[in-house]
């Protein structure tokens, strides 16, 4: 918008976590895409993203349920 009465002035980051690129959608997330929480507790940063503890420690032990569908014993 061009109206200066509109205008905000923030830091970069929090200009960027407000935006609908991919870095802020991913920022905005809670949940993992198995439903598990991403609390700081929960996640840890891997290769420039959050990864969930709860699906790395399933994933080591080969009981994740990616794993476990693509060998054919989840349903």
């Amino acid at each position: 918008c061009k109206n200066p009465a509109h205008w905000e002035a923030v830091s970069g980051v929090v200009n960027v976590a407000r935006g609908q690129s991919v870095t802020a959608v991913n920022g905005r997330k809670v949940k993992c895409k198995w439903g598990h929480e991403l609390t700081p507790e929960n996640s840890y940063g891997y290769k420039g993203r959050r990864q969930c503890k709860t699906c790395a420690r399933l994933a080591a032990r080969g009981q994740h349920p990616r794993q476990l569908a693509a060998a054919g014993r989840l349903f």
